[in-house]
């Protein structure tokens, strides 16, 4: 078998140097090319020898193996494993160093950026699909899980099992281990986000070596891997607090302009500004939570947990923030029922299609709110941009802000959000997976959103943060760096990145947090 796949990968290496377009691309690229080759034969003969599962571009299942959710974003690994204990991680780490592969980590395979894929060619993809760990232990009233475990599957083992709840994000199939790098939900302006619920972790580091981490034990890495987990190391399992649910009843709810209306974009930025006031306010109430649709007629939708007469007061508060003609309509049912509905496939654990997708998003903190000019240069540079011939664009704004926000340590994480008010997400993706949109397209969505909207926000004074699942892939580290951490936040990871990655083994992706040089 390790002849076979020496011999493949010199069929590999002929095939590539005659495929070179002309003697122009010199000696250096063909010693490129025998280098790589090099470095698989003894990654692959490693891996073999530690006994650790592999697919190669030869195995059957190679495509499948390395098929990203994300049709856009298609890095090309130089091999996946498969390993099946703590033991095989460790072993198939030591053999990607010894190698000089780097590598990346793959959970649920959701990531809008095929983060898990590396982003650049050539990685080893550790997959724990056979590592998955799902338990909750009752007398600290913590949820372990680790591998492929989605978020799903974790809402309806807790409630299943426990009648108990969990903050999470808004897609049944997204892996808990990726959405643990940030996580809003529904509960997350009462209880937090997935991160800020994240009490300890368990890390498998680049010399093959395994630490527990948490706020009493290897802080630095407890605090790195809460945002910035994939250029740390394989996060073999997160423990997070679980919680009894707010109430037994949840009220979902819809305000919107009457039907047929069509709202003046004066309008649609009142209702955004007025939402925010109201999180801003003392009738705020973080068991609301409030999702705003950018849209040409704006449309807020959400939940509150409490009885329909406690919504109907809260309600009442938020729409004197909002234009005169915008009603409300609600509907009430048990928790459960509620999930399934902010969450939609949760009960019977559906699975999205893959997309040709694209995502943008920031932060907007508290110290700073949009006002007119920069809530109008929003929908200007999304709403009212016009439509694209080969794809749709769409959004929203996550009402965040609230108590529970305030009170989160500015040093809490890697990730900084400790003031955030706003979440503003705007995406674009083409009618199916196999059918892609110009970069032309692409561009234009952008400049819109950053020139026209992210530019003028920060010409009035605002210092815009960023959402980590949400990420664009398009940043430039340094732009990674700004939106997601800060310059304080980013010169700290750099150290702690030193401190356990010093060779940078993680570093698959090119906003990959960099070490210090040495």
């Amino acid at each position: 078998m390790f002849l076979y796949y020496i011999l493949s990968s010199l069929l590999l290496l002929l095939s590539l140097a005659s495929a070179l377009p002309s003697p122009l691309v010199a000696e250096s690229s063909k010693y490129e090319h025998y280098k790589r080759q090099n470095a698989s034969a003894e990654l692959g003969a490693c891996l073999s020898a530690a006994g650790v599962q592999t697919s190669l571009p030869s195995t059957s299942t190679w495509s499948t193996d390395t098929l990203a959710w994300c049709s856009r974003v298609s890095p090309v690994p130089s091999v996946v494993v498969f390993p099946k204990s703590e033991t095989e991680v460790s072993a198939a780490l030591k053999c990607a160093a010894a190698s000089g592969t780097k590598v990346t980590t793959l959970g649920g395979n959701r990531s809008f950026h095929s983060a898990g894929f590396g982003r650049n060619d050539g990685a080893m993809v550790v997959n724990l699909v056979n590592m998955k760990v799902l338990e909750y232990d009752e007398t600290t009233e913590l949820l372990t899980y680790g591998g492929p475990v989605t978020i799903s599957e974790a809402a309806g083992h807790m409630w299943t099992n426990y009648q108990r709840a969990l903050p999470h994000g808004r897609c049944p199939d997204v892996g808990m281990t990726g959405v643990s790098a940030s996580g809003f939900g529904t509960l997350s302006r009462a209880k937090g986000t997935v991160l800020d619920n994240v009490a300890k972790v368990r890390v498998a580091l680049a010399d093959g070596s395994i630490l527990n981490a948490s706020e009493t034990e290897n802080e630095d890495l407890f605090w790195a891997v809460r945002g910035a987990a994939s250029s740390m190391g394989v996060v073999l399992t997160f423990s997070i607090k679980t919680m009894a649910p707010p109430s037994s009843l949840v009220s979902n709810y819809t305000i919107a302009f009457p039907a047929g209306y069509v709202p003046t974009q004066q309008q649609n930025v009142d209702a955004l500004l007025g939402a925010q006031a109201w999180a801003q306010s003392k009738d705020n109430d973080d068991l609301l939570s409030v999702r705003f649709g950018l849209r040409a007629s704006s449309q807020l939708a959400g939940f509150y947990y409490g009885t329909p007469e406690q919504f109907a007061a809260v309600s009442k508060t938020l729409l004197s923030y909002l234009p005169a003609n915008m009603t409300v309509s609600s509907g009430s049912e048990d928790f459960w029922a509620s999930e399934d509905l902010a969450t939609p496939g949760i009960a019977a654990k559906s699975q999205t299609t893959r997309r040709y997708f694209y995502i943008s998003s920031v932060t907007i903190p508290s110290s700073t709110p949009l006002d007119n000019n920069t809530a109008w240069s929003l929908f200007s540079s999304t709403v009212y941009v016009g439509k694209l011939s080969d794809a749709t664009a769409s959004g929203f704004v996550d009402i965040w802000g609230g108590e529970y926000t305030a009170s989160i340590p500015s040093d809490l994480s890697a990730w900084k959000h400790d003031d955030n008010l706003l979440l503003v997400r705007w995406d674009m993706r083409s009618s199916a997976a196999n059918v892609s949109f110009s970069d032309a397209s692409l561009q234009k969505v952008r400049k819109a959103f950053y020139e026209g909207f992210v530019d003028e926000y920060k010409t009035a004074g605002g210092t815009p943060g960023g959402f980590t699942t949400y990420r664009d892939a398009e940043w430039t580290l340094e732009e990674s760096a700004e939106y997601l951490y800060g310059s304080e936040g980013y010169e700290k990871l750099k150290e702690v990145k030193t401190k356990f990655d010093p060779g940078m083994l993680f570093n698959t992706d090119p906003q990959a947090i960099p070490a210090l040089a040495q």
